[in-house]
């Protein structure tokens, strides 16, 4: 299912309608990255896959260049991203440049609650 714009551009204040149509940009873009990650999943001809994978790639990109734009249009934006990278510093293992163990099972079952045993993780093993 692709995302919604979440916001209504037509009632925006002029002075944000750049900001706003570079985060529906980015929106348009991961959902492009995982509707072709997810078709990539699911098919079973190996050059399909291949393209489909180097299709999300090129959106990964143009997500980039969207944020890039997006920073220089909204400080604000900048300095939480930065400090966003601050907190994650924080949840990695001692020493480690990796994430804690507790972190990295988050991030694979987002959907999974423990102790529950009726959510199940929508994430499927990537194929190669």
């Amino acid at each position: 299912m692709l995302s919604k714009i979440p916001i209504d551009i037509e009632k925006l204040r002029k002075e944000d309608l750049d900001r706003e149509i570079l985060r529906a940009a980015i929106i348009a873009e991961l959902d492009a990255i995982n509707l072709y990650e997810q078709m990539a999943d699911m098919s079973q001809n190996k050059n399909i896959r291949k393209l489909l994978l180097d299709v999300a790639k090129e959106e990964k990109t143009h997500v980039g260049e969207f944020q890039t734009l997006l920073l220089r249009q909204d400080p604000q934006q900048k300095d939480e991203l930065e400090e966003g990278k601050k907190e994650f510093k924080g949840l990695l293992d001692e020493g480690q440049n990796t994430p804690s163990r507790g972190f990295r099972l988050w991030l694979l079952f987002p959907f999974v609650k423990t102790n529950l045993g009726n959510q199940k993780s929508l994430v499927s093993p990537r194929r190669s």
